[in-house]
């Protein structure tokens, strides 16, 4: 994939609205295809992971207590969408184990990659806030 089309995939998610063809093709610099198969786990709950991933094809699935007692849905996650978001910013614990539902595809961007582009360009950042608050309170909501 070339960063040209890598940066037409990213321009469509809500996280990067507002960021110019120029941002957006050096973040698809970054950025790599991944392919997953069904029931194959993407994200673990707890573990440390500094991707964001936007499905090319196919469907994820997030969970709560994943293979557990406790296991529950959060929701699915389908063509054009994305998820991981939070790990571009904070490089933190996951808060949901998200699993291939069918065979998926997947462009990935690193959080190392895609703090280089803020600390260039710092008033994307201030631009991402509105988004990331946003998807912070409707995940707060389904905990």
């Amino acid at each position: 994939m070339t960063p040209e089309q890598a940066a037409g995939i990213l321009g469509k998610v809500p996280l990067f609205e507002g960021m110019s063809e120029g941002h957006l093709r050096e973040l698809g610099r970054f950025a790599r295809r991944v392919q997953y198969a069904p029931e194959q786990v993407i994200i673990q709950e707890g573990e440390i992971d500094d991707r964001l991933f936007v499905v090319l094809a196919g469907e994820v699935k997030a969970v709560k207590d994943h293979l557990g007692p406790k296991e529950r849905a959060l929701g699915f996650v389908g063509e054009g969408m994305y998820f991981g978001e939070m790990a571009l910013i904070d490089n933190y614990e996951r808060t949901a184990t998200v699993v291939a539902n069918l065979d998926t595809e997947c462009l990935e961007l690193r959080h190392l990659d895609f703090m280089e582009l803020l600390r260039a360009n710092p008033q994307l950042a201030v631009r991402m806030l509105p988004m990331l608050a946003r998807r912070l309170r409707t995940a707060q909501d389904l905990i």
